[in-house]
């Protein structure tokens, strides 16, 4: 197994879920009922969740960065940022 494994790959997940929850969200301009604003992205979803819930974090108990919960919904995301 490469010994760089572990950090790149961990690197790409911290860079991806930043990149998420960084992201301008504009409002549709093609979806208009005259009292609410639907927005182009979804505001919550399954990736917004914390990394450090869904994977073990620890590199000597999970060396190939498996996900270890699996979500598949989200009602309410956390502030935090890993």
């Amino acid at each position: 197994m490469n010994p760089d494994f572990f950090s790149h790959s961990l690197g790409g997940l911290r860079a991806r879920r930043t990149g998420l929850v960084n992201r301008p969200n504009a409002i549709d301009p093609a979806w208009f009922n005259g009292i609410f604003e639907r927005y182009v992205n979804p505001v919550i979803t399954a990736d917004h969740v914390l990394l450090s819930w869904r994977y073990d974090l620890d590199e000597r108990s999970n060396p190939y960065l498996l996900e270890s919960l699996g979500v598949n919904a989200a009602s309410c995301a956390p502030a935090g940022v890993d």
